[in-house]
């Protein structure tokens, strides 16, 4: 989770080979809060999560806990590839 500027698994994987031992990364459950952002670079999650932390909680249940919020549609986070 908070990955920063990488975008893929490959990127991350580039950044410190390290982090491909982690079962997160092995089991392709990784994911980053960049879902919104915008093609200048600029993330949504730093301006608006503050002000919406109910997104932003339904957004880690969702990932850790899917069976309680079926339905939902991540706002910020977005499973990295």
């Amino acid at each position: 989770i908070n990955l920063g500027f990488v975008s893929t698994l490959a990127d991350l994987a580039a950044s410190d080979e390290r982090f491909a031992d982690f079962a997160a990364f092995q089991n392709g459950t990784v994911y980053n809060y960049d879902l919104r952002t915008n093609e200048f670079g600029g993330n949504d999650f730093f301006e608006s999560a503050a002000a919406n932390p109910h997104w932003v909680l339904a957004d880690l249940i969702k990932i850790f806990h899917p069976e309680l919020v079926p339905d939902h549609e991540f706002v910020y986070y977005r499973l990295v590839e």
